[in-house]
């Protein structure tokens, strides 16, 4: 399990998936404990190896799989103060994620693996490696989807 969550998760949500982890031991195959992260942007741009997300929520999103399901809003500010942080951080084992939105008036996604994020002013930055779809592509509307496995 990634540090992020445990580094900024309300009590509730790290229970949550500590009692996962205690199944997983006991036998469940079942990872209920691992989280998703969903950042909102007007805009992604993907260029020359830097994903640009445009004008973000100042929020992100985390949520949990079943049985927790659970989920809270954090500052975006979070991921970047511990992407290096813990054992099996961020930068140690660097996370897929899609990117969604539009282009030309039609739906778009593609995944990347992302490392070296930085935030500036409302614009969220990445350095990142193409795993599926088209590169050098403007997505209006966008979202990305970071799994935290």
């Amino acid at each position: 399990m990634k540090f992020l969550l445990n580094a900024i998760a309300p009590p509730i949500l790290v229970s949550a998936l500590a009692t996962s982890v205690v199944a997983q031991s006991a036998g469940d195959d079942h990872a209920a404990g691992e989280a998703l992260f969903v950042q909102h942007a007007v805009s992604a741009t993907l260029s020359d190896g830097t994903l640009t997300l445009n004008d973000i929520d100042k929020h992100m999103i985390a949520f949990s799989d079943r049985p927790f399901r659970a989920t809270m809003a954090f500052p975006t500010e979070g991921l970047i103060e511990i992407w290096n942080k813990g054992q099996d951080s961020f930068s140690d084992d660097p996370p897929n994620a899609v990117l969604m939105g539009e282009v030309d008036g039609k739906a778009a996604s593609l995944i990347v693996e992302l490392t070296n994020p930085a935030l500036s002013d409302g614009t969220l930055t990445f350095e990142y490696v193409l795993l599926k779809g088209e590169d050098s592509v403007t997505l209006d509307r966008s979202y990305m989807v970071l799994d935290e496995t």
